[in-house]
């Protein structure tokens, strides 16, 4: 089983960040690890995540089948894990969310699994076996999750991982006009068992991880109900083995209007969520059918989260057809004013499988298919309604603005003061813990001390210490991820102002 690398500009891949985590990669492949628990134990599985290690000739002549799951932003890197395979001439298999909606134009993949592989994987093995495999195996129908297995966290390192990984539903009930979520998965919300849930954070544990799991449903409130059963269930797993993790999720802003999930994550110890806030401008969100940003004041939700200890980062998007001229300055104002730290700004692009993409198309304005991560993306993979040139000066001045050191620096320490003044981690209190947290963190304030920056650092560091000082640790983290947001600031500033005109 292989991982491709992802694009080396990924805003999630923490690039200029991880050294100074002593980390190679952020988190591990979780899908190729659940469908490597699907595959009956007579076999001999092998796992290569090329964003920790590079695959040899010799991990591919040793393989009878060579099995590689990718995301779009894995799209370059696959292309060259199947050549490779191809050269050697042992056989591909391929799924994952980019071939399941690219498998029609992807050469040199013997066997495609399209959609989800607890529907198609059986088959796919017997039929292997027996020298009679078919070129596609395409789930029609979206399986419960009872049938899904645990994770093999066995076949991979999980020291090299910044975070872990583990999902709990599949499907979002909305239907976001630019998501390809509900095309993959649906808008019904599919839920493993408490228990099952448990016993994943159970092999998990037995690692002997300790630290951030991140929970990666695409929204995890999407069934409050489910969502506050294991809450309570999660709460009383961690207090009684002393809180070895701490989560981070995704959610819609409703969240914001849910005291008591809010609580029951607090109470679980979740410390982070993931919201897609995407436009300030309302006729932005009418036309992408975003209504449940619409219900509520999202400003008003981010920072209601924010009170009850919940770090908020936020997705934007700029590109839509109704954005006025003024839209850059109202997405940073909103994101000042919000005090996001991490707010993931990107243009607008439209992937295969979305009503956007479906629309665009038939009014002739697809230019290409996208590729990579829409984060320092120079143009959009369509015919915008605004001016090029102009989407793509205000997008740059996003950036800009958004990761200039004072900016970051600043929207970190409101952040900090909005949030209690207790800390936001429950913490395992094991001497081992505290001793490698210690380590760790002396080894990391010294390089960003001593660094480019360092006096605006240590600045920031002296200024949260005094708003907030429960959540030092958390002050520290922002500090570590702004190098990456930083340093991604000064390429993308870089390549814009070098490209052609």
């Amino acid at each position: 089983m292989v991982c491709p690398e992802s694009n080396a500009d990924s805003f999630w891949g923490y690039r200029h960040a991880l050294p100074l985590f002593g980390k190679k990669a952020t988190f591990p492949p979780l899908g190729l690890l659940t469908v490597a628990a699907m595959i009956p134990s007579r076999h001999s599985v092998t796992l290569v995540d090329m964003n920790v290690r590079r695959l040899a000739a010799a991990d591919v002549q040793r393989a009878d089948v060579v099995f590689v799951s990718a995301m779009t932003v894995h799209r370059e890197s696959f292309r060259e894990v199947v050549a490779l395979c191809n050269d050697l001439g042992v056989p591909v298999v391929a799924g994952g969310p980019y071939p399941s909606t690219c498998y029609r134009d992807i050469e040199g993949v013997d066997h495609f699994i399209v959609n989800e592989a607890e529907e198609t994987l059986a088959s796919f093995l017997r039929d292997f076996e027996e020298g009679s495999a078919k070129s596609l195996y395409c789930a029609q129908d979206a399986p419960e999750l009872s049938s899904t297995p645990a994770p093999r966290y066995d076949l991979i390192d999980v020291s090299d991982y910044l975070n872990l990984a583990l999902q709990f539903t599949r499907g979002c009930p909305y239907d976001c006009d630019f998501c390809e979520i509900t095309a993959m998965f649906g808008r019904r919300i599919r839920a493993k068992a408490d228990a099952q849930f448990l016993a994943e954070l159970e092999v998990v544990y037995r690692t002997g991880y300790r630290g951030t799991i991140f929970i990666v449903d695409d929204n995890f409130i999407g069934s409050p109900g489910r969502s506050a059963s294991v809450l309570q269930a999660i709460a009383n797993w961690q207090q009684q083995r002393a809180y070895p993790f701490s989560f981070m999720t995704q959610v819609s802003v409703d969240l914001g209007t849910r005291d008591e999930l809010m609580d029951l994550m607090k109470e679980a110890n979740f410390s982070l969520v993931f919201v897609g806030l995407e436009s300030p401008f309302d006729e932005s969100l009418r036309l992408t059918r975003k209504h449940q940003n619409l219900r509520a004041d999202m400003l008003c939700s981010v920072r209601l989260m924010q009170a009850k200890g919940l770090v908020v980062m936020g997705g934007f998007i700029v590109g839509f057809d109704t954005d006025p001229p003024a839209i850059f300055d109202m997405q940073i104002e909103f994101i000042t004013s919000a005090a996001i730290p991490i707010a993931m700004a990107g243009m607008l692009v439209a992937t295969r499988g979305t009503p956007l993409h479906s629309r665009l198309e038939q009014e002739g304005r697809l230019t290409g298919d996208f590729s990579g991560d829409p984060i320092l993306l120079m143009e959009p993979n369509f015919v915008p309604r605004m001016p090029l040139d102009v989407l793509q000066k205000g997008y740059a001045r996003i950036i800009d603005e958004l990761y200039a050191p004072d900016s970051y620096y600043g929207r970190c320490l409101e952040l900090l003061a909005r949030l209690p003044k207790v800390p936001i981690n429950r913490r395992d209190p094991s001497s081992l813990a505290k001793t490698r947290r210690r380590a760790f963190v002396i080894r990391a304030f010294l390089r960003l001390a001593f660094s480019a920056g360092g006096l605006q650092f240590l600045r920031y560091i002296r200024a949260a210490a005094k708003i907030n000082p429960a959540n030092l640790p958390v002050s520290f983290l922002f500090a570590l991820q702004g190098r990456h947001f930083m340093r991604l600031r000064r390429e993308f500033l870089r390549r814009h102002a070098s490209r052609p005109r």
